[in-house]
């Protein structure tokens, strides 16, 4: 789990957990992007709107913060699978 203060960062996140982020975060000031690209998903809104992440695959969380420690931006980038 991790904290605003850092004090235990999560080294990869599910797909699943990438929507839900980001899901979450709507209505917010947090930008979140998932491979460069940013998303804002309001279902009382759009409610066909989709964001393009594999629930299966595994995703690198880079957290964005201000000089305060205010958080600016989630940033994940899809990790490559190796089978």
């Amino acid at each position: 789990m991790s904290t605003t203060l850092n004090i235990s960062k999560p080294l990869r996140y599910s797909g699943a957990e990438v929507l839900h982020t980001v899901r979450q975060m709507t209505g917010t000031s947090v930008e979140v992007q998932v491979d460069g690209n940013t998303y804002a998903i309001d279902s009382l809104i759009n409610k066909s709107a989709t964001i393009p992440v594999s629930v299966s695959a595994s995703y690198r969380p880079e957290f964005i913060r201000s000089e305060s420690g205010e958080l600016l931006k989630i940033a994940f980038w899809k990790e490559a699978s190796i089978n």
